[in-house]
């Protein structure tokens, strides 16, 4: 019973710190950004994952921006290279959050908790990607 509070306590004190919650509030930001083009997106006739990837696409860019100016970024200038590799890398996470969100429609038949259900999955996925993403540009 200790052990299991232990990790829990050593998981909320790992986790949970500032950097998280700045870019939680960045995620925030990016998220509003996401859903609103993925619905104007979707009005204007484009078929659901191709919404659904242009809309998180322009959102990681957003991402990118705001994490390297005012939270991982620390010594780390914005540089068109960074940028490549990190959409390289959240091109991947887009893919795997574009399955969610049509697996959470397929489950809920409501374009809206999809998206939302999707988002949460990928924030705790992005977080921890973003923070080593920073991490190895910063100390190399």
């Amino acid at each position: 019973m200790g052990s299991i509070y232990y990790l829990v306590q050593n998981l909320i004190k790992n986790f949970f710190t500032k950097s998280f919650f700045i870019f939680f509030g960045i995620g925030l930001l990016a998220a509003s950004l996401d859903y609103f083009l993925y619905i104007q997106f979707l009005e204007h006739g484009l078929p659901m994952m191709v919404a659904k990837l242009s809309s998180s696409a322009l959102a990681v860019i957003l991402n990118y921006l705001l994490n390297s100016q005012f939270n991982f970024g620390g010594k780390h200038k914005i540089d068109l290279e960074h940028m490549i590799v990190y959409g390289m890398l959240y091109s991947v996470l887009i893919f795997i959050h574009a399955l969610f969100n049509q697996g959470f429609y397929l489950l809920l038949q409501n374009i809206h908790l999809a998206v939302l259900g999707a988002l949460g999955i990928s924030t705790i996925i992005n977080f921890l990607t973003v923070k080593k993403f920073f991490s190895y540009y910063n100390n190399n």
